[in-house]
C-alpha cells in the first residue's frame, strides 16, 4: 500500500504531503480545486509523461512511501536492481526539470523511468474515465480473462505469443530465402567459377611482390654485366699486358708502380725521405687489395645468371596474377593484390558453402516451420481451454458484482469465438457482452453500454480479478471519477463495492459523489486559495484530513452545494450511518 506522497510543482500544487491509510480513502473537493492533479502526481511517479501547461514550467518533484509485504513479487526485481527497504517501505522518487529532463530512483538506486513504471505498475492500478475506453478493446478484455484465470494462463498466453514470434520468423525466412534463391545460385555460380581459377593458379601470399622484384632484378642482369665489364678491364686490363702491346689494368700499373720504387732500393729511398718507404709498403697493400677486388668481381660477373627463360617464366606468372586479381576484382572490389585475394578466396569458400546449402536450408526450415506450427497450435489450444473454463466463471463473477451495482437482471458474458489462424494473442477472439437489463440485446461491451454503466462493469471486474491476486501481491487501487454518470441508488451501490474491496486492498477514490465518500475510510479534501506574491495572484491548492463534523459539512456541501444547508446535513447524515453500517460481505 502507499503511506506516504509528495507533491511538489505539478499544476496547482506548490508542494502538499498526503499520508494515506490502508482501507477505503475518498479524495473530494470543489470542481478546478485540483483533485486530479493528485492523481497526476502520482501518475507521473509511476512513469507517465508530463503533459506542459501554463503552471507545468516548474520543477517537479514526486516521491511516494510503499509498504511491501514480506512476500511481495515486487521484491525479487528490487533485490536485482539493489534497491534498500526501509522497515518495509519503498521509496520511489521522480524529479523533473524545467527543461522537462527526468530523474528516477527506487530504494535509493537510479534507474530508467522504464524501470520506475515496472517498479510502480506492480504496486498501484490507476482507473479514470479513460479507462473506460480501453476497457472497450478487445485486447485489453482478453488480459482481462487471461488475469482472471491466474498466472498459468498469463504464462501460457506469454508461450504462445513467444512460439508465434518463432514461427514468423522462420517463415520470414525461409520466404527470404526462397525469394531470393535465383540470386543466391547465380552467385554460388560465379564464386565457384572465380574459386575454381584461384586454386588452380594456386597463388602464394606475397608471390606478386616476390615476382616484381625477381622481375626487375633480371631485368638490370645485362645492364649490371655491361657495367661490371668495364669496371674489370679498368681493374685488369685488356688481356694482352703491358708487354702485348694492350692497355694495362689498375692492378698490373699499381705492381709496375711498386717494382719501380723497390727497383731503387730501400737505403736508396730511406736517404731520401723516411716517407718514401711507407708509401712503398701502402702501394704493396693497395696493391694486394685491388688485386683482390678484382678476383671477387670475376666471381661476382659469373654468378650473375641471365637466363631469358626464367625472366620470361617471370613475366608469364605475373600477368596471370594479375589477370586473376583483375577479374575477382569485379566481383570484389577490396581484392587489389594477392593477400587481398587470398583473404577473399578464404571467405567466398565458407560463402559458397552457405549458398550451396540453401535448398537444403530451406527444406530443414519448412520442418521446423511444421513443427513449430504444431508447437504453436498445442499451445493455443491448451490457452483456448484455460480460457474456456475461465469465462464462464468471470462472467458469474460480474454478474454477481452488477446485481450490487444498481444493475439488476443485467447480464454479463465473455464471448470466445475461434479464429481462422492462430495468432500472436492466441486462437481465440475474446470479447465481453453485457445486456444492461433484461429485454435489452446483448451487445458487445463498446458498443452498447453507457458511461454509467461501463464505470460499473470495470469496478466488478476488478473486485472479480481481485479474488485472484496473490495475497502478498495485492496492488493499491486509484479510481479517477469512474462514477462519473452515476447517482443515486447507483452511486451507493459503488461506494458498498468499493468499500468491499477496500477490504483486501488498498482503495483511493477521486470522487464528486458523496454518496460514494460516505463509504470511506479515510477522507481527504483538496481545496484552492489565492495569494499574493510579489504584487501578483497564485492560486495554489492543498489537500486536508477531515473528520467528524467536518466530514458531514463536506458531504453537505457535495451534496447542494451549500455547506449549511440543514436539509443536505440531515442528508448528509444518513449517508454516513449507512457508511458505518455498510453490510461486510464482499
Amino acid at each position: 500500500m502507499i503511506s506516504e506522497l509528495r507533491i511538489k510543482g505539478v499544476g496547482l500544487i506548490e508542494d502538499t504531503t498526503l499520508e494515506f491509510a490502508p482501507g477505503f480513502t475518498a479524495l473530494t473537493g470543489e470542481t478546478g480545486s485540483g483533485k486530479t492533479m493528485i492523481v497526476t502526481g502520482l501518475g507521473l511517479l509511476l512513469g507517465a509523461r508530463r503533459d506542459r501547461g501554463k503552471r507545468d514550467d516548474l520543477a517537479a518533484h514526486i516521491e511516494g512511501r510503499f509498504t511491501l509485504a514480506e512476500g511481495h513479487a515486487l521484491r525479487t526485481r528490487l533485490d536485482e536492481l539493489g534497491a534498500d527497504l526501509d522497515d518495509d517501505e519503498l521509496l520511489l522518487v521522480r524529479r523533473i526539470t524545467r527543461e522537462g529532463k527526468s530523474r528516477s530512483h527506487v530504494g535509493g538506486t537510479s534507474v530508467p523511468l522504464a524501470t520506475l513504471a515496472e517498479c510502480g505498475g506492480a504496486l498501484v492500478t490507476i482507473h479514470g474515465q479513460s479507462d473506460q475506453m480501453r476497457l472497450k478493446s478487445v485486447a485489453h478484455q482478453r488480459f482481462a480473462l487471461d488475469s482472471f484465470c491466474g498466472r498459468a494462463t498469463l504464462a501460457l498466453a506469454g508461450s504462445v505469443r513467444s512460439a508465434f514470434a518463432d514461427l514468423t520468423a522462420l517463415r520470414r525466412e525461409v520466404a527470404d530465402l526462397e525469394a531470393h534463391l535465383e540470386q543466391r545460385r547465380d552467385r554460388a555460380a560465379r564464386l565457384g567459377a572465380l574459386l575454381v581459377d584461384v586454386h588452380e593458379t594456386q597463388p602464394l601470399p606475397g608471390e606478386d611482390e616476390d615476382l616484381r622484384r625477381e622481375d626487375e632484378r633480371l631485368a638490370n642482369i645485362d645492364d649490371v654485366r655491361r657495367g661490371l665489364d668495364v669496371v674489370q678491364v679498368a681493374l685488369d686490363g685488356d688481356g694482352r699486358g703491358e708487354h702485348g702491346g694492350g692497355d694495362a689494368g689498375a692492378v698490373a700499373q699499381l705492381r709496375a708502380a711498386v717494382r719501380g720504387l723497390e727497383g731503387l732500393g730501400a737505403e736508396t729511398l730511406a736517404s731520401v725521405s723516411p716517407d718514401l718507404a711507407t708509401l712503398v709498403a701502402r702501394l704493396e697493400s693497395l696493391s694486394v687489395e685491388v688485386e683482390d677486388a678484382a678476383a671477387d668481381l670475376a666471381r661476382a660477373a659469373g654468378a650473375l645468371d641471365a637466363d631469358p627463360y626464367r625472366h620470361a617464366e617471370v613475366q608469364e606468372r605475373r600477368s596471370t596474377l594479375t589477370a586473376l586479381v583483375k577479374r575477382v576484382r569485379a566481383e570484389a572490389p577490396e581484392v587489389v593484390h594477392v593477400d587481398s585475394l587470398l583473404t577473399w578466396a578464404e571467405a567466398s569458400a565458407l560463402e559458397v558453402v552457405d549458398l550451396d546449402g540453401t535448398e537444403d536450408r530451406i527444406r530443414d526450415l519448412h520442418e521446423q516451420i511444421t513443427a513449430a506450427e504444431q508447437r504453436l497450435g498445442d499451445l493455443a489450444g491448451q490457452l483456448s481451454a484455460e480460457r474456456a473454463r475461465g469465462a464462464s466463471a468471470l462472467a458469474d463473477a460480474v454478474d454477481g458484482e452488477l446485481g450490487q451495482l444498481n444493475m439488476p437482471g443485467a447480464h454479463f458474458e465473455v464471448s470466445l469465438e475461434p479464429l481462422d489462424e492462430v495468432a500472436a494473442h492466441g486462437a481465440d477472439r475474446v470479447e465481453f457482452m453485457l445486456r444492461p437489463h433484461p429485454g435489452a440485446p446483448l451487445n458487445p461491451l463498446a458498443l452498447g453500454a453507457s458511461g454509467g454503466e461501463l464505470s460499473r462493469v470495470m469496478l466488478a471486474l476488478e473486485v472479480a480479478l481481485m479474488g485472484r491476486e496473490e495475497p502478498d501481491s495485492l496492488p493499491t487501487f486509484i479510481f479517477d471519477e469512474i462514477d462519473a454518470g452515476v447517482g443515486g441508488e447507483a452511486a451507493l451501490n459503488i461506494g458498498r463495492r468499493l468499500a468491499a474491496l477496500a477490504r483486501s486492498a488498498q482503495v483511493i477514490v477521486v470522487t464528486h459523489l458523496a454518496q460514494v465518500a460516505a463509504f470511506a475510510d479515510q477522507h481527504l479534501t483538496v481545496s484552492k486559495r489565492i495569494e499574493g506574491r510579489e504584487g501578483e495572484q497564485m492560486t495554489v491548492s492543498e489537500v486536508g484530513v477531515v473528520e467528524s463534523s467536518q466530514r458531514r459539512v463536506e458531504l453537505a456541501r457535495m451534496l447542494s452545494g451549500v455547506a449549511e444547508s440543514e436539509a443536505a446535513l440531515t442528508h448528509a447524515d444518513e449517508l454516513l450511518a449507512l457508511g458505518a453500517g455498510a453490510d461486510s460481505a464482499p
